[in-house]
C-alpha cells in the first residue's frame, strides 16, 4: 500500500504564481545600463549677433540713459557706478520724475548677463527699461 500512495496523484489544486524577483532584478540592471551608457548633451550657449544701429537714435527729453561700455563699466549721468548701485540711482532719479523712461545702451561686446542684471535692477526699482545697441 505504501507503493500505491507513491504513484497516486495529488488532486489538490496548485496555485500558480509568477516569481517577480527576477523581473525586478532585470529591470534594475537595464536601468543601470541605460544610466551608465547614456551621454548627456553639454549645455551650449547661443551666440547672438546683436544688431548695429545704422541711424542716429534721438532719445526723448524725459529719458534716463544707462550706458554699459565694452569693459562692462556702467555709467549713469557721466558717472561710473557699480552694478550694485544701479538700483539706488534709478530709484533716486525716478523719485524726481515718475514719467521718465529708462534706456540701457550696451556695447556689442558686453556680456548679456551684465545687461540682464542691469535690467533686473531697474525692475527692482519699479521701472521697465528698454535696451538699445551702441553705434559703431
Amino acid at each position: 500500500m505504501i507503493g500505491v500512495q507513491k504513484y497516486r496523484r495529488d488532486h489538490r489544486k496548485k496555485i500558480l504564481s509568477i516569481d517577480m524577483a527576477p523581473l525586478i532584478d532585470m529591470v534594475f540592471i537595464l536601468l543601470i545600463f541605460f544610466i551608465v551608457t547614456s551621454t548627456f548633451a553639454p549645455e551650449t550657449s547661443v551666440n547672438i549677433a546683436r544688431p548695429e544701429m545704422t541711424t542716429v537714435m534721438v532719445t526723448p527729453a524725459k529719458s534716463f540713459v544707462i550706458s554699459i561700455d565694452n569693459n562692462e563699466d556702467i555709467e549713469i549721468d557721466n558717472k561710473l557706478i557699480s552694478l550694485y548701485q544701479v538700483e539706488s540711482h534709478v530709484r533716486k532719479t525716478m523719485q524726481l520724475n515718475k514719467n521718465m523712461k529708462v534706456l540701457v545702451l550696451s556695447d556689442k561686446k558686453v556680456s548679456i548677463d551684465i545687461v540682464l542684471q542691469v535690467l533686473d535692477a531697474c525692475r527692482r526699482a519699479g521701472v521697465e527699461a528698454s535696451i538699445a545697441a551702441k553705434e559703431k
